[in-house]
């Protein structure tokens, strides 16, 4: 949802279809609410370029989904510009797991219109390796992940990939034939 106010242009937006029970208050503003990720003002707005958003209450996995930002010097993007809405939800993983594209929101403005290109967006780390949805991580650490949008570079974000615990190992002792089994 954008907002154009005398003093400039805001986004205001959920990453996901977020139609949960949260509060939003700018000290003169409050918000409650989204549907299709657009929020209700149920109080006479008065929101500036320089409005400072604060997430009063929200369930845990909208808190890091916020997203409000000034556009462009008070001017709303232009046609052909690509913009991050929000990334990817999970970024802590264990070595075998795999990548999880869920909570990814990328768009552009053509003609006018916002339109959603997040199923276009390429995932990079190492700077050639791609990522997709499900594909495992092989080796521990902290990794960039860059998006791409036909070749372009338009973001990046942090992951973090942890060891996997330890397999444990069973073994069965079978006494009246002598066998044993040992299961890793």
């Amino acid at each position: 949802m954008y907002a154009n106010n005398a003093g400039g242009y805001i986004e205001y937006a959920f990453s996901l279809d977020a139609n949960h029970d949260f509060h939003i208050s700018t000290g003169v503003v409050r918000c409650t609410d989204t549907e299709d990720s657009q929020l209700f003002i149920f109080e006479k707005a008065k929101v500036t370029p320089r409005s400072k958003f604060t997430v009063l209450s929200a369930p845990d996995e909208l808190i890091p989904q916020w997203y409000k930002t000034y556009k462009n010097g008070g001017k709303a993007p232009t046609d052909g510009e690509m913009y991050v809405v929000s990334y990817p939800v999970m970024t802590k993983y264990k070595v075998g797991e795999g990548f999880d594209t869920h909570g990814i929101l990328v768009k552009t403005r053509i003609g006018g219109k916002e339109i959603d290109i997040s199923n276009k967006v390429a995932f990079y780390t190492s700077g050639t390796v791609q990522l997709h949805q499900g594909r495992p991580f092989t080796a521990a650490g902290t990794k960039v992940v860059e998006l791409r949008y036909e070749e372009k570079n338009i973001g990046k974000f942090t992951i973090d990939v942890a060891d996997a615990p330890a397999a444990s190992a069973y073994f069965t002792i079978h006494w009246l034939t002598g066998t044993i089994h040992v299961c890793l």
